[in-house]
């Protein structure tokens, strides 16, 4: 019986390890698709749109952030499969300091 109840208790531990990390990987995610539409649109930039089009998502990833903190947040988005991709458009964004600028509104 001890077995089966510590099976258990690993078995949760390891899932909300485990949901965590993907929750922090999708909002790695989301704001790798804000960062896209911003890198594609520049011509033809409506950030309002971008805003709008993520705004549900982007809330949860705020909400989820702030019980985590940026420290615990962060860690969790380096180890994300997408984390060198995010980089890059990151770069890019700082190459142009007018879009940097869309996205920090954005935030």
């Amino acid at each position: 019986m001890k077995k089966i109840i510590l099976l258990f208790v690993c078995s949760i531990f390891s899932f909300s390890i485990s949901n965590a990390q993907t929750n922090a990987c999708e909002c790695m995610d989301i704001q790798i698709n804000i960062m896209t539409d911003i890198l594609e649109n520049t011509m033809d930039l409506d950030i309002i749109k971008i805003e709008k089009k993520y705004a549900k998502q982007s809330e949860k990833c705020e909400e989820y952030y702030q019980n985590m903190g940026q420290e615990k947040m962060m860690n969790e988005m380096m180890s994300c499969p997408r984390f060198n991709e995010m980089m890059e458009l990151t770069m890019k964004l700082m190459e142009n300091p007018e879009l940097m600028e869309e996205m920090m509104k954005l935030e």
